[in-house]
């Protein structure tokens, strides 16, 4: 099976998929971590401390679903690596999300030498402005253009696929399409979502879906959710039309029941018990059919363990 091959075919077959447990917000508010203020913690595989948490960090998750027998989805560290980002950065001229790439690969490739579950290497790339905040989102063309520079590095690097994380606009998450469309990989969109089903610049979830199903020339394999919390995922399918539920693949959840907004202000990173959430999400799984499950903001190590445990016990 060829490289791009390798995710379709696991969705295909696999009952359940999981993914690591926050990365970015476990190690923006540390002060003994210092990320670059453009590319944040992809910055950290050119610095040997930096890249000893982040390793660390990737195998703690990577060891929970290889323990449970689970199959798992790497992200790379670039979700802050866009071209405009990366040009504004220390490490302007570099190769930064082939090198993340590189990186996430060596980790990756110690557990496939061990003929373990299987493990895909999603190359992450994220909106241009704040997730939470839609008004920053690019038009289509800005956004086409911009992002198809990372896309084809992540896959010049050598991902399974491109998962695109954190909208919070519909048309930035359709230039994105675009931009992921034209590569040859298989890719996935995620939204930042309402509890009124719709994502945070009003629009219809379901009509977000649709809208980039029907632009695509390739749809994306499936979406995602992430940045909310699970009672606020079940509140936005109630409220959309089936084809949210039917089309949603991946939820990477908040351990917070906040709104957007509030998360936003908080000054310390809010958390919550692994065992409610790995319970609130393994019943997604059995009443949504979601199929890849993970955190987000909030979520730790000790999350995935609880989260694994209850997809292994359902």
């Amino acid at each position: 099976m060829t490289r791009s091959g390798l995710f379709e075919g696991l969705v295909a077959t696999a009952p359940v998929i999981m993914t690591g447990g926050s990365t970015y917000e476990r190690f923006r508010r540390r002060t003994d971590v210092v990320s670059d203020p453009q590319i944040a913690h992809a910055a950290l595989v050119y610095d040997e401390a930096g890249a000893s948490l982040l390793a660390s960090a990737t195998k703690e998750y990577i060891d929970v679903a290889q323990t449970a027998g689970l199959p798992m989805l790497v992200g790379t560290p670039t979700w802050r690596a866009s071209h405009g980002r990366v040009e504004r950065s220390a490490f302007r001229g570099r190769r930064v999300n082939q090198d993340c790439v590189a990186f996430s690969r060596s980790i990756v490739d110690e557990y496939r030498a061990d003929d373990g579950s299987p493990i895909v290497i999603g190359g992450s790339l994220g909106p241009a402005g704040d997730a939470y905040r839609p008004d920053e989102g690019l038009g289509i063309a800005e956004a086409e253009r911009l992002h198809s520079v990372q896309a084809e590095a992540l896959a010049e690097g050598g991902v399974d696929l491109l998962m695109s994380m954190t909208h919070p606009a519909i048309d930035e998450a359709r230039g994105m399409a675009r931009a992921l469309e034209a590569t040859a990989l298989p890719y996935v969109i995620s939204f930042v979502v309402r509890e009124a089903g719709t994502l945070l610049d009003g629009t219809p979830l379901d009509e977000a879906m649709d809208r980039i199903d029907q632009e695509t020339r390739r749809a994306p394999v499936g979406y995602f959710i992430n940045c909310v919390h699970p009672t606020i995922l079940e509140g936005a399918l109630t409220r959309s039309a089936p084809l949210a539920t039917e089309r949603l693949l991946g939820f990477r959840a908040n351990t917070a029941a906040k709104s957007p907004e509030e998360l936003d202000r908080a000054e310390e990173l809010i958390t919550g018990t692994p065992e409610v959430l790995a319970g609130e999400l393994a019943t997604l799984h059995q009443t949504r059919g979601l199929k890849i499950l993970g955190g987000c903001c909030g979520t730790s190590t000790e999350h995935m363990e609880a989260l694994a445990e209850s997809l292994t016990n359902s």
